[in-house]
C-alpha cells in the first residue's frame, strides 16, 4: 500500500490474467478489488490481460476471452470488480466487432 501510484504497475506485469477459482485468479481478482477504483490502474491491467498471442481468427479469440470473462461474473459481489469485467468485456466485444470486420473483407 505505499507508493501505489508506481508499484501498482510493476505488480500489474506478474499477475496472472485470470480471475478465475485458481491461486492466481484469486490473486488478481484481490488485487481489482482494492486498487480498481483508479482508473489508471484499472485500465493498465485491461492492457495486461490484452497482451497475449492467439492462432486463428482473432474474432473467436477475443469471444473466447469474453465468455470467460463472463464467467467470472457468476456470484461476483464486489462492485469494483464487477464493473472491472464489464469493462473488460466492452472492451473485447469492440475487438470482436472489428476483427469481424477485418475478416470479412479478407474473404
Amino acid at each position: 500500500d505505499q507508493d501505489v501510484e508506481d508499484r501498482a504497475f510493476w505488480l500489474i506485469r506478474a499477475l496472472p490474467k485470470t480471475m478465475d477459482a485458481t491461486p492466481g485468479g484469486t490473486l488478481t481478482r484481490a488485487f481489482v478489488a482494492r486498487y480498481g477504483t483508479d482508473e489508471d490502474i484499472a485500465d493498465s491491467l485491461r492492457s495486461h490481460f490484452h497482451s497475449r498471442g492467439w492462432c486463428g481468427p482473432a474474432s473467436d479469440h477475443y469471444r473466447s476471452l469474453r465468455n470467460q470473462a463472463h464467467e467470472w461474473l457468476t456470484g461476483e459481489r464486489n462492485p469494483t470488480v464487477t464493473r472491472w469485467i464489464e469493462d473488460y468485456t466492452d472492451q473485447l466485444s469492440v475487438c470482436i466487432e472489428r476483427a469481424e470486420i477485418e475478416e470479412e473483407r479478407r474473404l
